[in-house]
């Protein structure tokens, strides 16, 4: 065995430009896909990141009533949320819950009239649940700006507003009749997700008198108790469980996870996966092709040097072993140095990102991926180690069907072979 070795190792250093070309295919395919593995798992970390920590929270509560009418806001269909709420605090799996009201609205500078998402919240419980307070420039409505609002940046960009400035809104009231008012504004927003960054968002004690909301609240959002450095897809099976538990207690509500709010994005994340998984597919297919070429050409070259390995006492099997450690080895090369540049490319996208708002078509983009400004990549050692096997695997698959030929190379046909 270890002359068998010793010989297939010469072998692959006799043909160096044709093991490095087909070592470098395997190379570049094992590094594409777990450089794509990784920029999936982490933009699709980031994206379920900013839609459970900004928008939806884990789990979403409302009235059945209010979960038809969804589309149009209406806010005279509340729900008992201090009761809920109560509830709720008693789980050990909550670790907060916080109302937040919704209303169409219209934000004007005097000369143009922009359609914008008005958003109520309650100051001192929505940092239980979301992590808006960490993208404010200005100042939070708590204490005297309680009468302020928070305008997102790409508003303030369109009506050129600024902090310490003022900013008019138009919405419909809970009894459906039009009032408009004048708002200071106390800070300015600009999130991870981009279709945040268009609204309005003020507190429940200016809301009473501005919509007359009298203490309504449409719909309570809770969030998991969850531990920082894990992927929040984790959060999936207790909210789930939690949702079955509220349900059956409160008949009348309806409760979303967040989930079932992003069906089609939680669908785009699987059929990424799927993506990346065919491009490792299609690029070791490639390279089997390669091992198959580089191994035949070498049992073709060497017709003569295997006779005489026949004459020197070689049995068929044999031959066909150190053939078969040749495409093995070069299958190892190409494994090695895709993991090799894996790793670096994902250093950097790892550390530094890719700045969404820089790459072409990125406002069509955001508007299906709940993420904006520095996406990055996560380490994912399992993708690292199974592309790997992969590429060996495939290596020596594929050596086995021209090494089987030069396993049955005689040594009279090998002294006539010219």
């Amino acid at each position: 065995m270890n002359t068998i070795l010793i010989i297939a190792l010469r072998n692959v250093t006799r043909q160096k430009r044709r093991v490095f070309i087909t070592a470098l295919t395997i190379a570049i395919g094992i590094a594409g896909f777990v450089v794509i593995d990784g920029m999936f798992a982490g933009w699709d970390g980031d994206s379920l990141r900013n839609t459970v920590t900004l928008t939806d929270g884990a789990l979403s509560i409302a009235t059945k009533a209010y979960d038809d009418e969804r589309d149009s806001s209406p806010l005279s269909l509340g729900m008992p949320a201090d009761t809920i709420r109560a509830y709720l605090a008693k789980d050990s799996r909550v670790a907060g819950a916080t109302p937040r009201t919704v209303f169409r609205a219209e934000a004007t500078d005097g000369e143009r009239s922009i359609p914008i998402r008005g958003i109520v919240i309650d100051p001192e419980r929505d940092p239980t649940v979301f992590a808006l307070t960490n993208f404010i420039r200005g100042a939070y409505l708590t204490g005297s700006n309680r009468s302020s609002v928070l305008v997102g940046a790409k508003l303030a960009r369109d009506l050129a507003l600024s902090v310490g400035g003022t900013i008019t809104v138009s919405a419909r009231t809970r009894y459906e009749s039009h009032n408009a008012d004048d708002f200071p504004i106390a800070g300015i927003f600009e999130t991870t997700n981009p279709a945040l960054n268009e609204a309005v968002v003020m507190s429940y004690t200016l809301a009473d008198d501005f919509l007359d909301l009298e203490g309504s609240v449409t719909e309570l959002f809770v969030s998991l108790k969850h531990p920082p450095d894990k992927p929040f897809t984790e959060l999936y099976p207790a909210v789930r469980a939690l949702k079955i538990d509220l349900t059956n207690r409160y008949p009348s509500l309806t409760a979303a996870t967040v989930e079932e709010r992003n069906a089609a994005f939680v669908g785009l994340m699987a059929q990424k996966k799927k993506f990346s998984g065919i491009v490792i597919l299609v690029v070791m297919l490639i390279a089997a092709v390669g091992i198959v070429n580089t191994v035949l050409m070498s049992v073709y070259e060497r017709v003569r040097e295997v006779g005489v390995l026949r004459a020197l006492g070689f049995t068929p099997k044999e031959v066909v072993r150190m053939f078969v450690i040749e495409g093995f080895i070069v299958g190892t090369l190409g494994s090695i140095g895709g993991v090799i540049l894996g790793i670096l490319i994902n250093l950097y996208l790892v550390n530094v990102g890719m700045d969404v708002t820089a790459m072409p078509g990125a406002d069509k983009m955001a508007s299906s991926l709940p993420v904006w400004g520095t996406m990055k990549s996560v380490w994912n050692a399992k993708a690292f180690v199974q592309s790997a096997l992969f590429g060996m695997i495939i290596a020596l698959i594929a050596s086995i069907i021209p090494a089987r030929r030069a396993g049955k190379i005689t040594v009279t046909s090998a002294l006539r072979f010219q």
